[in-house]
């Protein structure tokens, strides 16, 4: 038994080891931004245009995580990213052929998009099975990889845009994407019935999740994934405007496409922080943590209405350290929401329905802010950065009474 069980943990944190490089890799898609001013020079498009791109490729995202969350009752999880490897490939070679709009939007927003958000789903609906006493924390941990990315692939992606051009480096990501994945797939799979009981705490899971698991469909019926539905629309999209636009809003402070790259790879690794940080106050804080969250966020953008109307640059720093954080949260919560209000037996398609919120931000974030920046500057998009979060915060409230009140009854 004792060997038997050495041999479960040696393979589950090896496994978490594959999920890391897996979630690195598929978060390349918050690196966006660094090639905005780029394919902007080249060919003449609009803020809203360029954004556009990041919009659909969140909406893919969303989308083809709840695709992978049906397919994985079909087939394993390793054939589902072993196909995402295939179609992440083909985006980054179709976007990197880019003569107009529509190639751009399909091989980078659609497939490369879609492949990101196959492996996103397939990873945590698989990991929170091998540590059933710690989801929201395993989550946080693996999500912080996911939004480590940019900070890694931002700057590099724009050393390869200075060197070698925006084509190369969109090829060479998208070969890079097809060796990890594939590679890393290899690891991915659900734990047998045999594996499951030596794992630790898995009975007092189990015990804990009975009485109230429910079906996607008994899911949608509650008021209380609708308030935190309204909550998700708000709080990510702060993060995606966020991440849609730090190196412009970098740039129009003032600062070089080098030095912008460096302050999209800081929101970056502050998202991934906020992510392990946030997974382990939520499996303390359960979910008063909706609360923290939007004031952290509040303060971030205050302080970056602060930077532009003073001309302080320098106040980017801490501005884009708090938004970094708050954004970071917005997905462990839901994973820890989910999980402990709605039980783990369906825990996958639970997580991909949620998620569907994250297309309504996927809108608001990035191209809205495209369309307030053409029109009256930055300045108007930090402002509905404050109202966003503002309304987050109150939403957080609303959804904490409620919770009391579905305890009394």
């Amino acid at each position: 038994m004792q060997k038997e069980k050495k041999r479960v943990d040696r393979f589950r944190y090896g496994m978490l080891l594959a999920d890391l490089l897996l979630l690195l890799m598929a978060g390349i898609l918050y690196g966006w931004s660094v090639f905005v001013t780029p394919l902007e020079e080249e060919f003449g498009w609009l803020r809203s245009q360029t954004s556009f791109t990041y919009t659909l490729t969140v909406a893919c995202n969303t989308l083809a995580g709840v695709g992978a969350a049906y397919l994985s009752k079909k087939l394993p999880r390793r054939k589902i990213i072993r196909f995402a490897a295939i179609i992440a490939l083909g985006g980054m070679l179709l976007a990197s052929a880019t003569k107009n709009l529509w190639q751009l939007y399909v091989g980078y927003g659609v497939l490369f998009g879609a492949a990101a958000g196959m492996v996103y789903n397939a990873v945590l609906s698989t990991v929170v099975l091998w540590f059933p006493h710690i989801p929201t924390t395993i989550s946080g941990f693996l999500l912080m990889s996911y939004g480590f990315s940019a900070a890694v692939f931002g700057p590099l992606s724009n050393l390869g845009i200075e060197r070698f051009g925006w084509r190369t480096t969109f090829r060479a990501l998208g070969v890079l994407a097809l060796l990890i994945y594939a590679v890393c797939a290899q690891l991915v799979r659900c734990p047998t019935q045999e594996e499951a009981a030596l794992l630790p705490q898995a009975a007092k899971a189990k015990t804990a999740a009975a009485g109230r698991d429910m079906e996607p469909k008994q899911m949608l019926r509650q008021k209380s994934f609708w308030l935190y539905a309204c909550w998700t629309v708000l709080m990510a999209s702060v993060g995606m405007a966020l991440s849609g636009h730090a190196s412009p809003i970098a740039q129009s402070l003032g600062y070089t496409a080098s030095a912008a790259a460096m302050f999209a790879g800081l929101v970056s690794v502050c998202n991934g922080a906020g992510r392990l940080i946030f997974g382990t106050v939520y499996d303390r804080l359960g979910r008063r943590t909706l609360l923290v969250v939007p004031l952290v966020c509040v303060l971030g953008a205050a302080v970056l209405m602060l930077a532009c109307s003073a001309v302080l640059p320098w106040l980017l720093v801490p501005a884009f350290l708090l938004l970094g954080l708050s954004f970071g949260a917005s997905p462990v919560c839901s994973t820890g929401f989910i999980k402990s209000t709605y039980g783990a037996a369906y825990y996958s398609m639970n997580l991909g329905l949620a998620n569907l919120a994250v297309l309504i931000s996927a809108y608001v974030g990035p191209y809205v802010s495209g369309l307030l920046f053409e029109r009256s500057g930055y300045s108007a998009v930090y402002v509905m950065m404050l109202g966003l979060a503002l309304g987050g915060a109150a939403m957080a409230v609303v959804l904490l009474r409620s919770g009391k009140k579905e305890a009394r009854s």
